[in-house]
């Protein structure tokens, strides 16, 4: 348990609970570590949650340290969850040494290729185990909440658009948008579920939410001046947008940021207006 003098305590949980695969109908056991921000309302009342999931290579603590959310949540009563990316002591990750697929780099998919299916199942463990272990053992409401950066943002907007949870609210920094055409993510697709781009195609947020039918609401803040957008495109963020548009229950709300890049620079400066526009949709009745 650490405290930051006058803002919130921050407390680190280790916990190990059964990751559901959906694709094996099983659980698997795994340790992940969570920073876990709650203000100080919570010990009177129920609070929403807003869950943060971080990019390639990342963790749980990344954010927790360089986002500046910590004051925003406090005065606005909202607790933030810090997710992992991946599995971290698990076998299959012995003997990897890339940082684009293994430790840091779950995609937030569930892999079907038999090497990593048993433990790389970070959709399912996101939106049905972390979820569920949040509303049993913290003072929260039911009322919840994504954001996303980079690799973190592909997989804030496939749990709001694929899983079978309702979240209030999406939002997401310099977000990667298309796991099946980008370099990025190429090495880990093949890994998790071979040389064919068709499946692919089913954890793809681009091909995904053409047929979207809940509402969503989300927010997109993206760098101009981004190493991923220049000089190729490797986030196809604004074909998310335009795919967006066709969509009648979804409402895409994109802002550009000319002078800014994709690191945590970016992502503190405006995580403000991340957190703003997700207590108008937790708290909205």
């Amino acid at each position: 348990q650490v405290f930051a003098p006058d803002i919130v305590p921050i407390f680190v949980v280790l916990f190990t609970i059964a990751s559901f695969n959906s694709s094996l109908k099983e659980s698997v056991s795994f340790q992940t570590s969570h920073t876990v921000v709650s203000p100080t309302q919570m010990k009177e009342k129920q609070v929403p949650v807003i869950y943060f999931l971080p990019g390639l290579t990342r963790n749980h603590e990344t954010a927790a340290l360089q986002g500046n959310t910590q004051r925003f949540l406090s005065d606005r009563g909202i607790m933030m969850v810090y997710t992992d990316t991946s599995p971290r002591n698990v076998c299959v990750n012995e003997g990897v040494t890339s940082e684009l697929y293994g430790p840091g780099a779950g995609m937030y998919v569930d892999a079907a290729n038999e090497k990593w299916k048993m433990h790389y199942s970070m959709f399912s463990y996101i939106t049905t185990d972390l979820v569920a272990f949040v509303e049993e053992n913290f003072n929260v409401t039911d009322r919840k909440s994504l954001i996303g950066h980079s690799m973190g943002g592909h997989g804030a907007l496939l749990c709001a658009i694929k899983s079978h949870v309702l979240f209030a609210s999406v939002s997401v920094f310099g977000s990667l948008c298309s796991i099946s055409k980008s370099s990025v993510s190429a090495e880990a697709m093949t890994h998790y579920f071979g040389e064919d781009k068709n499946a692919w195609k089913d954890w793809d947020v681009n091909e995904l939410v053409q047929d979207c039918d809940k509402p969503l609401n989300i927010l997109i803040s993206q760098g101009g001046q981004d190493e991923y957008l220049i000089p190729d495109d490797r986030l196809y963020v604004e074909e998310f947008v335009q795919r967006s548009k066709d969509v009648e229950n979804i409402n895409v709300q994109y802002n550009i940021h000319n002078e800014y890049g994709h690191g945590y620079f970016f992502l503190s400066t405006f995580i403000q207006q991340h957190i703003d526009y997700h207590e108008h949709h937790l708290k909205k009745k």
